[in-house]
């Protein structure tokens, strides 16, 4: 029994690894399309500014000849420092906007591998048991536990990581866990009703990444 828990706890690992990397290679592909959609409207832009460019270079002609270079250098001045300041609000709005799309990406990837171990235990009850429920001669919660066993737990802190804070990640790993699998048995022993199964899980992952 202890063999096919440690190969279990094996293919709940990879599934776990294959959902946190299809999460983020979705989040980075929506990411790519967004900022090719962001290209588009800088040329968009690049064009208005040129326009806008000539027709302050006229502008500027007219008042070098009514107040002289240097009220026409003062002039440059102040559009210089208009456009500075643009430029930064732009800067502080773009970098708002990356770590809006991190943390999204983060989101994605707890709530990936929490549908992965809910669907892992539905597919695969009796093995489930085997881990988690018969009593097998395994070290469990201890540095002697098989590589296979860190492993799958590692894939759950990892998910969690960036949204730790100040929480201690193994503390905040095992609760997610214990949580998980509390969905997972309450909802075989028909405690709790299937058809909310998802919606418990969303509410789940909101709570650990909020």
């Amino acid at each position: 029994m202890a063999a096919v828990a440690v190969e279990g706890f094996a293919d709940l690992a990879a599934e776990l690894r294959q959902a946190r990397d299809n999460a983020r290679h979705t989040h980075d592909a929506a990411g790519r399309g967004r900022d090719d959609a962001g290209q588009g409207g800088d040329g968009v832009g690049q064009a208005r500014d040129g326009a806008d460019q000539a027709r302050d270079d006229a502008a500027q002609a007219r008042d070098d000849a009514a107040q002289g270079r240097d009220g026409a250098g003062q002039v440059r001045d102040g559009v210089g420092q208009r456009r500075d300041g643009a430029g930064r609000v732009r800067g502080g709005a773009g970098q708002r906007g990356g770590e809006a799309r991190d943390r999204a990406g983060w989101v994605g990837e707890v709530a990936a591998v929490g549908a992965a171990y809910v669907g892992f235990a539905e597919r695969r009850p009796a093995l489930y048991d085997a881990m988690f429920t018969h009593s097998v001669d395994l070290p469990f919660a201890s540095p002697e536990a098989p590589a296979a066993l860190h492993a799958g737990f590692g894939e759950l802190r990892e998910a969690l990581r960036p949204l730790a804070r100040d929480d201690d990640l193994d503390l905040l790993t095992e609760t997610f866990w214990s949580a998980l699998h509390g969905l997972v048995t309450l909802t075989r022993a028909g405690r709790l009703p299937p058809e909310h199964r998802d919606a418990r899980l969303a509410l789940l992952v909101r709570r650990f990444s909020g």
